[in-house]
């Protein structure tokens, strides 16, 4: 040991003077080896002997109206709901079903308890935990008769491996009241904050937490301003111990659930199972790289050995003792870290905690970074661009025994665990933003569609695609919205739990995430402006050469992603425009780069505007003097140059002094467009946002919108305008005149700050002709533009994807 030692110090002498042509003088590498995908797949599908006539005892006992006797292994924290069901086998009767709950338990016991007679009961295990939590047990799941699981993708995962017959998904029953969740108010995807919680259960029937499946179950969504109407006993019976039982032992006895979730979680599991996936790929380390013996330190001590591929610690720990041990040698990172990061992971279960260092070292063998980090999850680690190698060591934070399952060195991140609801009617709907608290004119229009949809009995999932970072869950006004990177979305498609995916806004780093899944859903794309139209349809945004320059790149990327995306319209891919006009307008700039769509692969669905919001009430003749603007200041497309030259030029007419006007905006040309007009003391200025509710009761006392615009798919805005029976003064541009002529408002030429001028001038003059434009305005948007109309095309094109009629 000692001459080994001076060998390797002569060794990192001569590393020193010879530079960084020698790198292997100083480590030997790890020994490691590729470990194969999932957990499971390592030995052939093989099924527990006396399975059959073990669940056709059980089944026959269930069906006989019989107690069933239940002998749990684990689970402390059911134990006590068990026992009060009075579920719990006593020591003189023979339990009809073992139930393993393996939460902090040692594996050689999980697996033991998997090993039953075949005229012994049924065997379950239950893993309530999430992916994490349950990775260590997944190898000794094929033991066990029936594997359920907390958490959908766990389940899903289980599938691929074991089967869909051989898996269920059993959520965690509630606590009694009284009872304290270990996190009172995390929400995480098995428990539900009390917050929601109280949502739910009324005083009387209080448990401390429930399964998130309660949405699915009863088909609900609880969430701020959106309280669920139960019945409490109900919703307590069904989410007891007993009834949790119950269900489980139909599943495993193969007797179908008819009450949602569960038909739609076994298609799930059964598509999962048809269509492996390659989840998990990297570097294992071998046994061999794990020291063994007894070591010392300060007072403690350590006995390690090896239980086959696994490690073993014993720990007896001095006070301020922490051990730890180096694996045998180091890795290059060229050789496990791929896309500019390293993903380790350490896995073990015991009443020592465990860690794992990560060590990264320069050429030299020098130090360059070294972080301690958990057992059970997966840490991603950015090594700096001087870092050569990764050195791994191991250590133990408490005393006790413990036993590490191995060192997993990945080429990617792992798959984050999926929320349980899903849409019943298999759709997600990805766009590129969605409206927040702080945001409430960001992709607005997405929102009103899924609001519209829930309405009509249809519901969507929805996900704003960013190009990285972490998932979030959040809600706005009762719809859940899912924000994560591209590897989540592969994740929820992959589950197979989506038949139809729509888009909005697509953008290069939202096909990059879809293409792959081409012809396995059905993509229907709504198609807006930005996100496809080349640099000569926004001459409004050229103010200089750079933003010239800057447009003609983005035109470039642009196209490059449309030439993928085309060949594919007319058979996997849809698009959806908003007018006729834009839909001829695209297929011309498409032609210019060779591109054409197919007739079939098209539709032109307008978009809606809520009539019961934007309600019409015939107006007076005095609010044609009553002039509204509510408007983005961010882009020129806007034309509120325009509006301010036309107020400017109003100033001048003798009757400027008997209009009043509101502008409502914000945005970077705020202060060049608005704020000069403060000096007129009949202009009011009021910078912000209006939520949709105030701009409709807004629009009840004005008689005329400002909506200048240099270009238009349709204007939405507009349109919920004129279904208050607002006269809109706007410009003949794009497809303005598709949906608004001069018998419903005023089109000015483009550019035309004087056409707005002489409409209103008009207006002034002529009460008569402001009373028939307003009417007819609130007829135009009722007869063909409504949301229950707009939302029946929309639901119609995304069933057509599903499959489902």
């Amino acid at each position: 040991m000692r001459l080994r030692r001076r060998i390797r110090r002569v060794l990192i002498r001569i590393q020193r003077l010879a530079g960084h042509r020698y790198p292997g003088l100083v480590y030997r590498s790890i020994p490691v080896a590729r470990y194969p995908a999932g957990q499971l797949s390592k030995a052939p599908r093989t099924v527990p002997a006396g399975r059959a006539e073990r669940l056709s005892r059980l089944a026959a006992k269930a069906e006989a109206g019989g107690n069933l006797a239940v002998q749990l292994v684990g689970g402390a924290d059911l134990r006590a709901g068990l026992d009060e069901a009075g579920l719990l086998a006593d020591g003189s009767s023979a339990p009809d079903v073992v139930i393993v709950e393996p939460t902090g338990l040692p594996l050689p016991v999980v697996r033991e308890a998997s090993l039953g007679e075949v005229d012994g009961p049924a065997r379950f295990l239950w893993l309530t935990g999430d992916a994490d939590q349950a990775a260590p047990f997944l190898g000794v799941a094929e033991g066990f008769d029936f594997v359920f699981a907390a958490e959908l993708s766990v389940a899903l995962e289980l599938s691929r491996e074991l089967g869909p017959e051989r898996v269920g998904v059993a959520p965690l029953p509630g606590r009694r009241g009284g009872e304290e969740p270990a996190e009172p108010d995390a929400s995480s995807e098995t428990r539900m904050s009390a917050g929601l919680l109280g949502q739910l259960i009324t005083e009387g029937h209080a448990d401390a937490a429930y399964s998130r499946a309660i949405w699915n179950y009863f088909d609900q969504a609880a969430g701020p301003g959106r309280p669920v109407v139960l019945d409490p006993a109900a919703v307590a019976g069904e989410h007891s111990h007993r009834a949790r039982l119950c269900q489980m032992v139909a599943q495993a006895t193969g007797k179908p659930l008819e009450r949602e979730p569960w038909p739609a979680i076994a298609r799930q599991l059964a598509q999962a199972a048809a269509r492996p996936q390659d989840r998990d790929r990297g570097w294992q380390v071998k046994p061999a790289a794990w020291r063994t013996g007894r070591f010392a330190a300060l007072g403690g001590a350590l006995h390690a050995w090896r239980d086959g591929a696994d490690l073993v610690w014993e720990v007896a720990r001095g006070e301020g003792t922490t051990m730890s041990l180096g694996l045998r040698g180091s890795l290059p990172l060229t050789r496990v870290a791929a896309g500019g990061a390293l993903h380790v992971e350490l896995s073990g279960q015991g009443t020592a905690e465990g860690q794992v260092a990560i060590t990264l070292m320069d050429a030299n063998g020098g130090v360059v970074q070294s972080r301690w980090h958990g057992w059970n999850a997966r840490h991603r680690v950015v090594p700096p661009p001087e870092a050569a190698r990764v050195r791994l060591a191991v250590r133990a934070l408490g005393s006790g025994v413990s036993r590490f399952t191995g060192v997993k060195l990945a080429d990617h991140e792992r798959r984050e665990t999926l929320p349980l609801k899903s849409s019943r009617d298999r759709v997600l709907l990805i766009s590129a933003g969605y409206p927040s608290a702080d945001n409430l004119y960001s992709f607005g229009f997405v929102h009103t569609r899924v609001k519209v949809y829930q309405e009509l009995g249809f519901e969507v999932d929805v996900m704003v695609l960013q190009p990285s970072g972490a998932k979030e869950w959040r809600e706005h006004l009762g719809v859940q919205v899912l924000q994560g990177p591209p590897e989540l979305l592969h994740q929820l498609i992959e589950s197979g739990r989506y038949a139809a995916v729509g888009v909005h806004f697509l953008k290069p780093h939202v096909w990059e995430a879809l293409k792959e899944h081409v012809g396995a859903v059905a993509l229907t794309i709504w198609v807006h402006g930005s996100d496809i139209q080349p640099w000569w349809r926004r001459g409004f945004a050229i103010e200089s050469a750079e933003d010239h320059d800057r447009l003609v790149r983005h035109t470039e990327n642009l196209m490059d992603m449309w030439r993928q995306v085309v060949p594919h319209v007319g058979e996997a891919v849809k698009l959806v425009f908003v007018s006729r006009t834009f839909a001829a307008e695209v297929a011309e700039d498409l032609a210019e780069f060779d591109l054409r769509l197919p007739p079939g692969g098209t539709a032109v669905v307008n978009n809606g505007v809520d009539t019961d919001l934007f309600a019409y009430r015939p107006k007076p003749p005095a609010q044609r003097l009553r002039v509204l603007m509510i408007r983005s200041f961010a882009s020129r497309k806007y034309g509120t140059d325009l509006a301010a030259q036309a107020i400017e030029a109003l100033s001048r007419e003798p009757f400027f002094g008997e209009l009043r006007f509101l502008i409502i905006g914000d945005g970077e040309l705020w202060g060049q467009d608005a704020e000069p007009l403060a000096r007129f003391a009949n202009v009011e200025l009021r910078r912000g946002f209006a939520t949709h509710q105030e701009i409709a009761e807004l629009q009840q006392d004005y008689g005329v919108m400002l909506q200048p615009t240099r270009w238009d798919s349709q204007g939405v805005s507009r349109d919920e305008a004129m279904a208050c029976g607002l006269v809109v003064i706007s410009n003949a541009v794009a497809a303005v005149p598709e949906f608004m002529s001069e018998a419903e408002g005023y089109l000015a030429a483009p550019d035309d700050p004087n056409g707005i001028v002489q409409a209103i001038g008009d207006l002034y003059r002529h009460p008569d002709v402001f009373a028939a434009k307003s009417a007819a305005a609130a007829r135009r948007v009722r007869s063909s533009m409504t949301m229950a109309q707009m939302a029946a095309q929309e639901i119609a094109l995304l069933k057509e994807g599903t499959g489902v009629g």
